[in-house]
């Protein structure tokens, strides 16, 4: 469905314009681009994408993805918006989301009765902008409005944050980037962006740079996939494997030494959950060779096979479950790891699955694994023992 951009007519409706004017607040927009010259911008960058496919015979490349029908059971929350819709996809929907009316507050000269398209752009853009150049401004700055809803209920930034990094509740990024850019604001859009997306723990930021380096194809090449796929915690530490919490700028970020899984920390929550959700589906929907969400995935799925497996992990001091039960974490990768081929040669963590794979198939896993049954064995007699001899 190709969306049509119009150049806005002024409003007929001079009561209607009224009552969205004393509603709206005066934005910054309003003294130095017309509404009609951002949208005609707009219009033109997108006829010239459209033109440059036609011209070069190229399939139209898609700026706002779909969500995979394979990923779109797993978590609805972390899939579908709670406060604010951003683009076309949940535009209009019949449940009203509580931050929609504010939008109006962001930009009072937007009246594109002609338009609803071109409303739902300029209007999601305008309020985007907005809130990243509000949450990054100084509290002592004179002309910050503590009455905007963004100050007054702090608590809902979290939720915001949620449904702004859903795959399908997104608007083209040039789009944006044209509005900010005219919105006076003093800091750079990259820069409030990753500030933004560092309020919860820097995880999204962190997860989509990572900085840790990927061995390249030709060290890979000494080595073969290991006949044993990687078990699950439980077994793993009954072979002999210890699994320590790493620091780390990613969480993406595994290592194995010495018999030793160092897995960076990482907290279990609604946001975790909406990032790891979409940023995969993010990557089914793109061509990329290393695919690192779905990796990760992956490799969780297969070191968590049960609840008992998130509860080892969480007294390891790798997972931090503050809202959500084991069985929960547990489903949640489970049910993405369905979804995720794991291919060992292409996955950035290529070395970690064979190294962990080779031991755990080696004779010193099968001995350690014996010792350790047997120690569990004796502890087990022995308090047997203890107990009958209180008895008497």
């Amino acid at each position: 469905m190709e969306y049509q951009y119009i150049v806005i007519d002024e409003s007929e409706d001079e009561e209607e314009e009224q009552q969205l004017r004393t509603v709206a607040h005066v934005s910054r927009f309003e003294n130095q681009y017309t509404i009609s010259n951002i949208v005609a911008s707009v219009s033109r960058r997108l006829e010239e994408r459209r033109r440059r496919n036609v011209v070069g015979n190229r399939k139209p490349s898609v700026s706002i993805f779909k969500l995979p029908s394979s990923l779109t059971g797993i978590n609805y929350k972390c899939t579908q918006p709670e406060m604010v819709s951003i683009g076309p996809y949940h535009h209009g929907k019949d449940h009203p989301l509580e931050f929609e009316e504010y939008k109006w507050c962001y930009s009072a000269n937007v009246l594109m009765p002609s338009d609803d398209f071109a409303e739902m752009m300029l209007l999601d853009g305008c309020f985007l902008s907005e809130i990243l150049c509000h949450l990054g401004r100084d509290e002592s700055d004179a002309d910050l409005d503590f009455d905007e809803p963004i100050f007054t209920r702090p608590w809902l930034i979290p939720m915001l944050v949620r449904d702004i990094v859903q795959l399908e509740n997104q608007l083209p990024l040039f789009v944006l980037k044209s509005l900010f850019s005219k919105s006076g604001c003093d800091e750079t859009f990259i820069k409030l962006v990753s500030e933004f997306f560092s309020l919860p723990g820097q995880l999204f930021y962190l997860a989509l740079f990572p900085s840790f380096s990927v061995n390249s194809i030709a060290e890979r090449e000494k080595y073969r996939p290991s006949t044993h796929s990687l078990q699950c915690v439980t077994q793993l530490r009954r072979s002999g494997i210890k699994i320590k919490p790493r620091k780390a700028e990613s969480f993406l970020d595994i290592k194995y030494e010495k018999q030793v899984l160092q897995i960076p920390s990482i907290t279990t929550n609604d946001i975790t959950s909406t990032v790891l959700i979409n940023c995969v589906a993010l990557e089914q929907c793109q061509e990329r060779k290393i695919k690192y969400f779905s990796n990760y995935v992956s490799f969780m799925c297969c070191l968590i096979s049960q609840p008992r497996d998130v509860a080892l992990l969480g007294l390891d001091g790798v997972i931090t479950n503050f809202s959500q039960d084991d069985q929960h974490v547990a489903d949640l990768f489970n049910d993405l790891g369905k979804n995720t081929a794991l291919n060992v040669r292409e996955s950035y963590l290529w070395k970690v699955l064979h190294d962990v794979g080779a031991y755990y198939s080696s004779c010193w896993a099968m001995f350690s694994a014996f010792v350790l049954l047997m120690l569990t064995t004796v502890q087990s007699v022995m308090s047997v023992l203890s107990y009958l001899h209180d008895l008497k």
